[in-house]
């Protein structure tokens, strides 16, 4: 068996996140998720250093690691299979950073022919 998988709180760098929302498109399109009266850019500043961002990710690996993981996979419209492969090794959550990524290479690569990816599950984001 590998080592145990990190939680999502444990990966997570706002300071990386902050050097991410110097692009302009990065920063319009999350502040446009945050509801109405929280849609500003220092409110998204504010939370993603808060310290309830860092509970939510511990929740969410931990949800990723229970009986819940298709309920969550479902909630964010995410496709079991892109996952499988860390899935099959217990890993929920490299199975849910798989699945985004192979998301985000379809939504990038989507006027390509192939569909896009390596067709390794998504390892490129998280292995």
């Amino acid at each position: 068996m590998g080592a145990p998988t990190p939680s999502l709180a444990h990966v997570y760098n706002s300071s990386v996140m902050q050097e991410l929302l110097q692009d302009h498109s990065v920063r319009d399109r999350l502040v446009a998720m945050l509801p109405d009266e929280q849609q500003s850019v220092d409110e998204l500043y504010h939370i993603i250093s808060s310290p309830q961002i860092r509970q939510a990710f511990s929740v969410l690996s931990h949800a990723l690691q229970s009986d819940n993981f298709n309920t969550v996979m479902s909630n964010f419209g995410l496709n079991l299979m892109d996952g499988a492969a860390h899935l099959q090794r217990g890993d929920g959550i490299g199975a849910f950073l798989s699945a985004i990524q192979a998301d985000a290479d379809r939504g990038s690569s989507s006027s390509n022919d192939d569909g896009g990816g390596d067709g390794d599950g998504g390892d490129d984001f998280y292995d």
